[in-house]
């Protein structure tokens, strides 16, 4: 499921922290601190299990294609 809210994005990914960082391959502390920065720099709002806020998609896009 997915909103659009103005640019950003809203997403309920419908799971936790711990399996995404196991699914990325992470640690769950590493994640949180990726989450940080991302939240720092404007890009993400938070990520819980019930709700993915991406402020700035255009951004979250060009930090992925580095």
């Amino acid at each position: 499921m997915s909103q659009a809210n103005g640019n950003a994005l809203v997403l309920a990914p419908n799971i936790s922290q711990a399996k995404l960082a196991n699914l990325l391959g992470m640690h769950r502390i590493s994640l949180l601190r990726a989450l940080q920065t991302l939240k720092e720099k404007g890009v993400l709002d938070e990520l819980t299990s019930e709700r993915l806020a991406i402020r700035d998609p255009e951004r979250l896009k060009e930090l992925a294609m580095r």
